[in-house]
């Protein structure tokens, strides 16, 4: 906590200092991206069985990017208005860029493809992600959900590209 003069400047308040505000924004996993809402949304690793709902053939035509340090994720919707839930992929593209794709159509981890509504990513089956992704990656996590414009409404945290 830093002091500094009130409002009125008639004396001086306490207020949390930059870095301890900062850090309250930065997500430390997962659970921490929606702030909002939790009663009606959830952000999570998706289980091998939803997977397994997700799994058929992908032809590898066009293959947009290969992906490193991935994770599928899931963003489920459970309100009295929508019931839906979303598989992601999230991971290093170009072992570079922290990237997000849009929704899981298909995958095929035999051949280490996944489809997505118009792109073809591949997979290296050698370098999946373990566990909660890397600080990072959650913060793209806000950052694209913002940009999708869910953001505001699950009360993620405001970065931005």
């Amino acid at each position: 906590m830093s002091e500094v003069p009130d409002d009125e400047g008639t004396g001086t308040k306490l207020v949390p200092s930059l870095d301890a505000a900062l850090q309250a924004l930065i997500p430390t996993c997962l659970a921490d991206i929606i702030r909002e809402h939790r009663d009606e949304a959830s952000l999570y690793l998706t289980s091998e069985m939803q997977l397994a709902d997700l799994t058929g053939p992908v032809a590898a035509l066009k293959v947009r990017g290969e992906f490193t340090d991935w994770r599928f994720l899931t963003l489920q919707i459970h309100s009295d208005l929508l019931q839906e839930r979303k598989v992601y992929v999230l991971g290093l593209r170009a072992g570079r860029f922290a990237t997000m794709t849009s929704s899981v159509h298909r995958l095929d981890l035999v051949k280490g493809l996944v489809q997505t509504k118009n792109s073809v990513y591949r997979l290296r089956m050698d370098a999946r992600g373990a566990g909660e992704p890397p600080t990072a990656h959650l913060i793209h996590i806000c950052a694209t959900f913002n940009d999708w414009g869910i953001g505001p409404a699950l009360g993620v945290p405001p970065f931005f590209y």
